[in-house]
């Protein structure tokens, strides 16, 4: 299973949500299940995460 995203993908995640458009991207490293990415936006931080399940979450950064 293929765990990138480019950054043509992650702009159409983004497209999805009202969350501003991207500025900047990068890997969160060590994650063995779940694989996250901080993203950041013309609107703010959030941390987007593909779940074992395929499942895509977009959250608000909290670090």
């Amino acid at each position: 299973m293929d765990v990138n995203f480019t950054k043509k993908e992650i702009i159409r995640i983004l497209d999805n949500y009202k969350i501003g458009t991207l500025a900047s991207y990068k890997a969160i490293e060590g994650g063995e299940v779940n694989y996250n990415w901080i993203v950041k936006t013309t609107e703010g931080k959030y941390i987007l995460r593909k779940e074992s399940s395929l499942k895509i979450v977009i959250s608000e950064e909290h670090i």
